[in-house]
This record gives structure tokens, sequence and C-alpha cells, in this order.
């Protein structure tokens, strides 16, 4: 008799609409709210057909959910140089981060450079952490070694 037992709670049935509602909490729009939506994707593409007008509709709300944007993050050294520099210096990228590595590890620095890459006024080298002030002073010695000749033409390292 233990299994058949009546349950206890005190809920209170609800409707097919009234369960499958959205929540005044949730952030999903309304069914009210989509509706409308697609229908003036329809007024304004009359020809389009109805499963692109619901990709429409995502990339629509998607872009909405994406207000914020993202900056530069403080796990980068920017190292602005010359472009005919740049493009010398990474030709041995992987050379180059080895090395940054082996300095750090020789300063014993827990931050780790995974890659570099070229921007307009310099190059990017992303590490594992954000680069203190010795790392940021190692890294720049090692850059300014490796292009002796041109040491002049390379400026400081810095974060974003």
């Amino acid at each position: 008799m233990k299994y058949f037992k009546k349950n206890t709670n005190s809920q209170q049935k609800k409707s097919y609409a009234n369960a499958t509602s959205p929540t005044k909490s949730s952030n999903s729009p309304t069914l009210k709210n989509l509706v409308k939506e697609m229908l003036k994707i329809k007024e304004t593409f009359l020809n389009l057909p109805n499963k692109k007008i619901e990709q429409v509709q995502k990339v629509i709300n998607n872009s909405n959910n994406k207000s914020k944007l993202k900056g530069p993050s403080r796990k980068q050294v920017i190292i602005p140089m010359n472009n005919d520099i740049t493009k010398e210096f990474i030709k041995d990228s992987s050379l180059h981060i080895i090395n940054i590595n082996w300095a750090l590890k020789a300063i014993k620095s827990s931050t780790i450079a995974n890659f570099i890459r070229v921007e307009d006024k310099g190059i990017v080298i992303t590490t594992n952490n954000v680069s203190s002030g010795s790392d940021l002073q190692e890294i720049e010695k090692y850059i300014k070694s490796s292009l002796s000749s041109n040491a002049d033409k390379v400026s400081s390292a810095q974060l974003p």
C-alpha cells in the first residue's frame, strides 16, 4: 500500500498554456514577441521561405544578447615596432616563443608565452597570466636582443 499513496503536495494543476509560458524572471522572449518579430520579418522580405525567416530571427536574437564588447585581454603583451621589423621577427615565431619561455623560466616567473601574432603597429604575445613588470622587462630584453640591429626601433613592452 505504501507504493500507491497519493501525493500530498499541495501543488495546483496547471493548464498546458500556463505550464509552457515563460515566467517573468526568464530572459526568453514571450511567444507574442516572437510572433511579432516573425511577422515583421515576413513583411520586410515577402519572398523569404519560412526556414529562412527562422534563421533571420535567430540571428537577430543572438545579436541582441551580445551587448558587451570585449576589448584586448590583460594577458597580452604588446610590443610596438615597425612593420618591416615585425615581418622579420615573426618568421621565427615558434623559436621566439621557446626562447621567451626560457627567459621567463630563468627569472622564476609563472607566466608562459603561448603564441605571437602580428597587429597593425607591432606584435602581440599572448600569455597564460597577466604579466608582471619583471615579465615585461624580460620579454622586452629578449626581443631587443634578438633584433640587435633594429633594437632602437622597438618600443617598450606594455599591457593593453
